[in-house]
């Protein structure tokens, strides 16, 4: 097998706590990636599973903290400190939770200005950059005392600035400057001392570059340029996932009209807010559903801190386990601001990565009385939607002729999640016949529920509870027996 990684690793030594069942124990990590840590930890006998790694990266405000797992442990050998060799300490290599996106983007920057400063060395440069760095397009900045013209700020990091200006001539390596500009968004000025490190003098239209270092940046205007970063990391990332989803065919795409029409009913009856990136703007705003107005075009009314401009709008709501992402038109009529529902939804689930798409016939058995008022338990049929290393997500018909009142005692007798199921699948599939229920979605207006999406866990089969029953002379023989009197 090869040993290539599919991401840049870096050597990374700094302080960490792993978080488990039991309580947190500390450890030293040893190196990094963008999807996870090898870390050495002494382990007492008492440390159960590890949930979460909290670290902090060099220049970062706050600590990240990550859920993760462990997917390889060894003995300390050759990667720990000699003083770490010892019987009890580990090295784990452990995988980041995929949800925790945003703090993934900070690794990944981190992760890249560390090997593009390594590589300058290796080429003989001398520059250091340790800070979160993203293009922009920045203009309004001036620089006053000097007659500099500046067109606009064009990437920017919590260390300095790249800018493009138009006086040829007007600035020299090492010359101090006094900068002001505006971050998007964001209607105070940042006002900073610093140095021009080098500059691009190309010419084109009459357009040059210069690099320009911060010097004595207040911790507040550093906090608010490093949140802009973020901001515009997230915006991108989101608009990429859009891209990547529209673009990944129907193993991640809904067409089903009454699907979606469901979901949305959802949305609105939770309260669950909806987040949007407007086609001209830059923030990632928050709405919040309010009811659907049903027509030749049905529309979901939303409300917004603010008057929303119409225009499109790439937006993506979070239900159950699953996250769903579309694009709409966003409108405006008698002062309510309005998303059309979309003709379709594109579906990224929680351990979603590696699924395979099938479609495969299901036989669920549910073994506890009474439920849909029976004295025997009940069989439900449907198909398999998908599959992973783990599991499977399917579809199951509810009997007709289920009252509402059966049916809600069945979603929460034998179908709730954490309840165990047995099945029958076909063989080659390899899921075994027993496993338990992660997640339950009902498909359907509640007055029409015939259909319920249930994620289960595979290979999980729960031992039957066993009872006996003994009279008040055989209980006190036992327990004089056992030593208990």
């Amino acid at each position: 097998m090869s040993d290539r990684r599919r991401h840049t690793r870096v050597e990374h030594d700094a302080q960490v706590e792993i978080a488990g069942v039991s309580g947190v124990i500390p450890g030293r990590s040893i190196d990094l990636s963008r999807t996870g840590m090898s870390v050495v930890v002494r382990i007492p006998e008492s440390f159960s599973e590890v949930q979460s790694i909290t670290f902090r990266l060099p220049r970062s405000a706050e600590p990240l903290s990550i859920r993760c797992r462990v997917i390889r442990s060894g003995k300390g050998g050759e990667r720990a400190a000699p003083a770490d060799r010892e019987e009890d300490v580990r090295v784990l290599a452990l995988s980041f939770d995929r949800e925790a996106e945003a703090q993934m983007l900070l690794i990944e920057g981190y992760i890249r200005d560390r090997k593009a400063r390594t590589d300058a060395r290796g080429a003989g440069g001398t520059e250091a950059r340790q800070g979160l760095r993203t293009p922009c397009s920045i203009e309004g900045a001036t620089a006053p005392g000097s007659n500099l013209e500046i067109l606009s700020i064009d990437n920017i990091s919590t260390e300095g600035l790249l800018f493009s200006y138009r006086s040829p001539g007007a600035l020299a390596p090492e010359e101090r400057l006094k900068l002001r500009f505006p971050l998007p968004g964001d209607s105070r000025e940042i006002s900073v001392d610093g140095t021009v490190v080098y500059l691009i003098e190309n010419g084109i239209e009459g357009r040059h570059a210069a690099g320009f270092r911060f010097e004595g940046l207040r911790e507040a205007h550093r906090s608010r340029i490093q949140s802009y970063i973020v901001a515009a990391a997230s915006r991108s990332s989101l608009q990429a996932l859009h891209r990547t989803l529209s673009g990944g065919g129907r193993a991640f795409r809904l067409d089903d009209r009454g699907e979606i029409a469901s979901l949305f009913d959802r949305l609105a009856a939770d309260r669950a807010p909806l987040h949007a990136i407007l086609a001209e703007g830059f923030e990632i705003i928050e709405l919040h559903p309010q009811a659907i107005a049903r027509g030749a075009t049905s529309r979901l009314e939303v409300a917004g801190e603010a008057a929303l401009p119409p225009g499109m709008a790439s937006c993506s709501f979070s239900l159950g386990p699953a996250t769903y992402y579309f694009q709409s038109v966003l409108s405006r009529e008698g002062g309510a601001s309005y998303l059309e529902l979309p003709p379709s939804l594109y579906r990224s689930e929680k351990r979603s990565y590696g699924r395979k798409e099938v479609d495969s016939s299901l036989l669920i058995e549910l073994s506890e009385p009474g439920i849909g008022g029976g004295s025997e338990g009940m069989k439900l049929r449907g198909r398999i939607l998908d599959i992973s290393r783990r599991g499977f997500l399917a579809e199951v018909s509810l009997p007709e002729g289920l009252s509402a009142r059966q049916a809600d005692a069945l979603l929460n007798s034998g179908l709730r999640p954490g309840s165990s199921v047995r099945y029958t699948v076909d063989e080659r599939l390899a899921l075994g016949s027993a496993g338990e229920i992660r997640h339950l979605l009902p498909v359907g207006r509640e007055d029409r529920l015939r259909v319920v999406r249930l994620g289960i866990e595979a290979g999980i089969a729960r031992s039957e509870y066993l009872f006996a029953s003994y009279g008040a002379a055989e209980w006190e023989a036992r327990k004089k027996a056992a030593g208990l009197h």
